[in-house]
This record gives structure tokens, sequence and C-alpha cells, in this order.
């Protein structure tokens, strides 16, 4: 089971976008309040539920109410507009795939990775 990080810092997001080729990362901004967000969260835990720990592969979700910064940072660097819950799948620090609202599932999470 992999698991996930709470994204809390400017230097950290940084760190997302500037990874190795290597890697591949998933941000899930995560509303606290939207029980939409919630079902999302949910999906990305399934997903995760699935996946074996990997070297390769990094999750971190920002807490949209704690951490608005961070949020419209990635909107910023990665030219995908905000949206909650949002998932982002960044390769070579590009993002590769992204999903929000009910789009996100454990399979298209999985599709996106394996892709």
């Amino acid at each position: 089971m992999a698991s996930y990080e709470i994204l809390d810092s400017q230097e950290d997001l940084d760190g997302l976008f500037s990874a190795p080729e290597s890697q591949s990362i998933i941000i899930f901004k995560h509303s606290l309040t939207c029980p939409i967000s919630s079902a999302g969260l949910r999906q990305f835990e399934r997903f995760l539920d699935q996946r074996a720990d990997s070297e390769h592969e990094s999750f971190v979700v920002i807490q949209i109410q704690r951490r608005r910064d961070l949020s419209n940072r990635v909107a910023e660097v990665s030219g995908v507009r905000h949206e909650s819950p949002q998932a982002l799948l960044l390769k070579k620090g590009q993002v590769e795939w992204h999903a929000s609202h009910s789009a996100i599932t454990a399979e298209s999470l999985d599709a996106a990775m394996e892709a």
C-alpha cells in the first residue's frame, strides 16, 4: 500500500516540479469542507491501497483551506486552472494528466499512472 504526505511548504512544492525525470507525482487538491472532495479523497485512497510503495512515485495532498497559497501556486506553475477536488499527475515537472470532481476515480488514477 502506498501512502501520501500532506504538502505544507513552498519548498516542498517547488521540489515536486523539479523532481527527477524518473519520478511520477500525483498532487491531490482537497477541500476539507466539500462532500464531493471527500468522495474524491476516498477514491484517491482506494487507488493508493492498490499500489505498492515505489521510490519512483510520490503522492501528496494539498488541503485547500490550510494552504491556499500552495494550491494557487500549482495552478500558476502548471497552467491548469484550480478546481477542487483535483488530481494532477506530474512527470518530468510537467502535468501529464489531470481530473477533477467525479472524474477522479481509483481507476482513472491507475490508468493515468500506467499510461
